[in-house]
């Protein structure tokens, strides 16, 4: 009987390993959660709807601050802001006095900035020394447009030593259903192409301009189902090997009208005296004069619709102080206002970076394949930052240090339903060989006291 557990164990082992799972990871920068429960209503979205319907549907939990450039590296690697060191287009790093800027050609941005981590495609391309699955030694990554994984138009992916084998740039005008046919087509051609990765700018950006909720939003989410048509035939035929994830960075809320703060107004007398850093959500000030900074920090205390934060109060929770990329002190804009540091002053309707307990700012998480459950609907919503965890896992790579855990996202899998249910049977041979075994020793007794009686 113990024989026969082995050998169901390992039959078990040999064919959840039989062939080397694949996977392609769309990015749809700004697709709040709650966009679907209204769009559904509207719209008919079979490719969507089947990939929910079919698979593993559920809010996503991001990190702060909610925006493209800290959450999509996340999501690739499984780091806090505080630990991948990216806090938007453009930081000051006080220890090094360095400004980082990622639309000035003149920038270290380009650079270093991202040498001592790893993204998810490097680890594909590192071989067999990540491998706890069988593997090709030769397996390749495609990378379209992802944030650091083409640079956005910036050269140099080599991270750690392992570029991605195929990459195109960002183009803001390329169309989604284009770039996903061509990811299509090389993983067709191409078997040892694992891991596939693409990052579109919709609906962010129309929801930047028209608000959240309008049917310029909806229309590009139509247009994006449209796109993956392609991709639902193909995971049924040519790419059954694959698994798909479809997520994104951030949501997106309405701004407030009348709730924006002019810096450069309340804080008059230091504009020319002090620089500023960040967003039109979170900006950060620094001085060469730490006296100044005492006294702006009372001026902005006095304003309304902001919050000043000296950093080391900023809350722990976040993971996102503890870098000396972070400045001094920032001024945090209450939810749907805005902070103008330029001229002209943002005009946006639709608005994102704000603290991840507001609902509007969770993002989408779609699993399907044969990885995923089917029609499941998570409890509680998931980590952005376990995402890369559960990536590894589907792939077979052992992951590199990270600040997200395999346990609270592997529910989402058909490995834990079959875990389950392996546990469950044999339970049912445990409780199986106590009754036999509880059987043969009665009767083996019964037998000697018979004999005896002889």
């Amino acid at each position: 009987m113990i024989k026969l557990i082995y050998i169901i164990f390992l039959f078990g082992s040999i064919f959840a390993l039989e062939e080397q799972k694949r996977l392609i990871l769309i990015g749809l920068d700004g697709f709040s959660y709650d966009y679907w429960s209204k769009i559904e209503k509207k719209h008919n979205l079979p490719n969507l709807r089947h990939f929910i319907n079919k698979g593993v549907f559920g809010r996503v939990n991001n990190i702060y601050q909610t925006k493209t450039f800290p959450s999509m590296i996340s999501i690739v690697t499984g780091l806090y802001s505080e630990n991948h060191g990216i806090y938007g287009q453009n930081f000051y790093d006080y220890a090094k006095k360095t400004e980082y800027y990622f639309n000035k050609t003149d920038s270290t941005f380009n650079g270093a900035y991202l040498k001592n981590i790893q993204p998810i495609w490097s680890l594909v391309e590192n071989g067999p020394i990540n491998r706890t699955i069988p593997f090709h030694s030769d397996d390749k990554s495609a990378v379209f447009e992802w944030i650091s994984g083409s640079k956005l138009g910036h050269n140099d992916v080599n991270h750690h030593g392992y570029p991605a084998s195929y990459y195109q740039v960002y183009n803001k005008t390329s169309s989604f259903s284009e770039k996903l046919g061509k990811l299509i087509s090389m993983m067709e051609k191409n078997k040892n192409i694992t891991l596939g990765v693409l990052y579109h700018n919709q609906p962010d950006y129309d929801g930047h301009i028209y608000g959240p909720y309008t049917d310029q939003v909806y229309n590009q989410i139509v247009s994006i189902d449209n796109g993956l048509y392609q991709l639902n035939e193909k995971l049924n035929s040519n790419l059954n090997d694959v698994n798909l994830i479809i997520t994104s960075d951030h949501g997106m809320t309405m701004v407030k009208q009348n709730c924006s703060v002019d810096l450069h107004k309340v804080l008059k007398d230091y504009v020319d005296k002090v620089k500023f850093y960040g967003n039109d959500v979170l900006v950060g000030i620094e001085s060469n004069d730490d006296k100044e900074l005492v006294v702006i920090f009372d001026l902005l205390q006095k304003e309304t619709n902001l919050t000043v934060y000296y950093k080391n109060h900023f809350p722990s929770k976040y993971h996102y102080k503890n870098s000396h990329r972070v400045s001094r002190m920032f001024v945090l804009a209450n939810y749907g206002c805005l902070l103008n540091t330029k001229d002209p002053p943002n005009n946006e309707k639709g608005n994102h970076g704000y603290k991840p307990e507001n609902k509007d700012m969770n993002p989408i998480f779609i699993g399907y394949g044969k990885y995923f459950r089917r029609s499941f609907k998570p409890d509680k919503p998931i980590r952005q930052i376990d995402i890369y965890e559960l990536m590894c896992d589907i792939l077979g790579i052992i992951p590199d240090k990270n600040d997200g855990d395999l346990k609270y996202i592997i529910h989402v899998s058909q490995q834990n339903e079959s875990l389950l249910f392996l546990v469950f049977i044999l339970s049912l041979i445990g409780v199986f060989l106590v009754i036999l075994i509880g059987t043969y020793i009665l009767l083996s007794r019964r037998r000697h006291y018979s004999n005896v009686n002889m």
